[in-house]
């Protein structure tokens, strides 16, 4: 896990977080209520200061398979997104809409 990655909930989560459901202990119930699909691994690690590392890891390993939270964004590196053949997904439809402009300049 990546100190970038961003979690969410799932519906279970949120049912967990919000009390209808009481499935996990106050630690890891404490741990959920953080989760908000905002906040960075980084961030949730400076608010609860006193967990290791590796032990909020392994909670947040715990909870994603649970299928109480899910990972929601990784960090994002400098480079364009590309798939595994080398293929731009960046997904920038702007360049392919023909405008006004550039009909009018085919036609003469």
């Amino acid at each position: 896990m990546d100190s970038n990655t961003i979690f969410t909930k799932t519906a279970r989560g949120l049912m967990e977080a919000t009390g209808k459901t009481s499935v996990l202990s106050r630690d890891m119930r404490a741990l959920l209520k953080e989760i908000d699909g905002k906040v960075t691994l980084a961030e949730v690690q400076a608010k609860l200061g006193k967990v290791p590392q590796a032990r909020l890891q392994e909670a947040l390993q715990v909870l994603v398979k649970n299928d109480f939270i899910r990972e929601f964004k990784q960090a994002q590196t400098a480079a364009p997104a590309q798939s595994a053949a080398g293929v731009d997904t960046n997904l920038d439809f702007t360049l392919a809409i023909p405008t006004i402009s550039a009909s009018a300049k085919k036609k003469t």
